[in-house]
């Protein structure tokens, strides 16, 4: 599909091909857009950061920046970009879950407390 994408086909080209839904190929579509924000800008704070919310991993990163992968999360660790874990609710809140998972996500961690949003900042 990223490769469809990277050849400019449409998205609608795609869809005609695939099936797959709509949704799911606009998100990979910028997904793929976005590789070459990686490949031709430095890799900044906030491109860094742009580039772990949209789920690309260290290596693919280093990758398209000919970098090793040592050096990105180096890097991703110098701007203090790190994964924040978030739990799932797999009772949908209709009664107390007893086998709850996380996740990590590069997403702005947030906790609430009474109501009220709190930023993790460090």
């Amino acid at each position: 599909i990223a490769e469809a994408f990277r050849r400019n086909y449409t998205v609608d080209e795609v869809y005609e091909l695939t099936k797959i839904d709509k949704w799911f190929l606009y998100n990979i579509e910028e997904i793929v857009k976005f590789e070459e924000i990686l490949q031709k800008e430095e890799l900044s704070p906030e491109i860094l950061r742009e580039a772990k919310e949209m789920g690309y991993s260290d290596y693919e990163i280093a990758k398209i920046k000919g970098m090793t992968e040592e050096e990105v999360r180096n890097l991703r660790k110098s701007y203090k970009i790190r994964p924040c874990f978030k739990g799932v609710d797999t009772c949908a809140g209709e009664f107390v879950a007893y086998t709850p998972y996380y996740y990590s996500s590069y997403e702005s961690p947030y906790y609430t407390i009474d109501g009220k949003e709190i930023l993790d900042e460090d």
